[in-house]
């Protein structure tokens, strides 16, 4: 099954909403991402920082954020793979490995040589996409794990860098 990797547009954003409410963090140790406010999505996809995966009929199948840190490549910036998703119809058909190398070439051309995300399968994250576990989480992500019901109450995610 063929999916195209495209910049998401404003008319995505119910459908990547679609994807992402079943897999967020709850309370009770369920999910797999952080719940991103819709404000806050409408600015990233603005940004141009969200990319979709369309599958046919133009169903969005997966979706992934790239997040950028404080400024630009060269002032000591992070770029964080975030808001990461493949819909279960999409799972185990390279949509995922296709998402990851779109977010890690926009990384690269924006001038990045590491590729940051939080994730709960490490393994999974060094076998099919080339990162290695971090012994310490870079602080600007983790301010982020603020937000999460899972913060502080049992979080199981790692730190994970590709290097570009």
């Amino acid at each position: 099954m063929n999916v195209k990797i495209r910049t998401a547009t404003f008319d995505d954003v119910d459908a990547i909403y679609g994807l992402i409410k079943p897999e967020v963090f709850t309370a009770d140790g369920r999910g797999s991402v952080l719940w991103v406010p819709e404000d806050k999505m409408r600015e990233r996809v603005e940004d141009g920082r969200v990319f979709v995966a369309v599958a046919e009929y133009e169903k969005i199948a997966g979706t992934a954020s790239l997040i950028i840190y404080n400024g630009t490549a060269e002032l000591d910036a992070i770029a964080e793979l975030a808001t990461f998703v493949v819909g279960r119809d999409y799972r185990g058909k390279n949509t995922d490995t296709d998402l990851v190398s779109c977010i890690k070439d926009v990384a690269r051309e924006a001038g990045f040589s590491e590729l940051h995300a939080l994730t709960y399968r490490p393994r999974v994250f060094a076998r099919r996409y080339g990162f290695e576990q971090e012994d310490r989480l870079p602080q600007k992500i983790a301010q982020a794990c603020i937000n999460c019901p899972l913060y502080n109450n049992g979080c199981k995610e790692y730190g994970v860098v590709a290097r570009l």
